[in-house]
């Protein structure tokens, strides 16, 4: 398979598993809403999620259901011919969250779809058509001394054997703003890409909803660095 495609692929399946770091300690608020857009060369990103409590449970103490849906656009060349794609897809996944004052930590799984679309039509690629696959998911926050905060998230797909980790240092303003650096790496076992980036979060558009933005560089084994900017949104009532 071309480099330049798998570069293109390999960014749509980081961006698939990724989700923004959230204050799940905050435990008065019955429904999350989920939003963001990231984009790169050649390749764009949006996604909207949507995570409640089961019944017996609370936002940040149980049981809990996410839908997710998202959109992806990217390009590539083979054969001198260059090929557009369209991926929609959606995921319904079932999680557990814990929080406290101080950290939060939440584990989810379940099935992922996505449906590839190619103009012209790529009868040889691997990823045209629809594809089902299970998708689990683990990440957590935590707040440090002298206003640190330390995230992590990691997922994997299996049958793809894709997975995604992404790790994030901030600094915790006075005025409740995060002000860090972000490094990811994902991959399959036909490439690697590796991201650092910095990031601004806490940016409050109203009293229940909250944006951060972040930009960076992305790197694809064997190709050069290309620049990445991306906003996650939060809306939560």
């Amino acid at each position: 398979m071309p480099t330049k495609k798998l570069s293109f692929i390999g960014a749509v399946i980081g961006l698939l598993a990724g989700t923004p770091f959230l204050a799940l300690a905050d435990q008065t608020s019955e429904v999350q809403i989920l939003g963001g857009l990231e984009v790169s060369k050649d390749t764009s990103y949006a996604y909207l999620g949507w995570v409640a409590p089961l019944p017996g449970s609370q936002l940040g103490n149980g049981l809990v259901y996410r839908l997710w849906t998202d959109w992806t656009n990217y390009a590539y060349e083979k054969d001198n011919v260059t090929y557009d794609a369209r991926v929609p897809g959606a995921e319904v996944a079932l999680g557990y969250q814990k929080a406290q004052k101080d950290y939060w930590w939440a584990a989810y799984g379940g099935p992922t779809y996505h449906h590839t679309h190619f103009s012209p039509q790529d009868t040889k690629s691997n990823a045209q058509g629809g594809k089902l696959r299970a998708k689990l998911q683990l990440e957590g926050e935590h707040t440090l001394k002298l206003h640190w905060q330390l995230g992590g998230i990691a997922s994997y797909i299996l049958g793809q054997e894709a997975y995604w980790t992404r790790v994030r240092f901030a600094r915790v303003l006075a005025s409740g703003k995060l002000l860090g650096l972000e490094a990811i790496t994902l991959g399959d076992p036909d490439y690697k890409i590796h991201q650092i980036g910095a990031f601004v979060g806490g940016l409050k558009l109203s009293e229940n909803m909250n944006t951060g933005v972040k930009l960076g560089a992305r790197k694809i084994e064997g190709l050069s660095l290309d620049p990445y900017l991306g906003v996650e949104l939060e809306y939560r009532f």
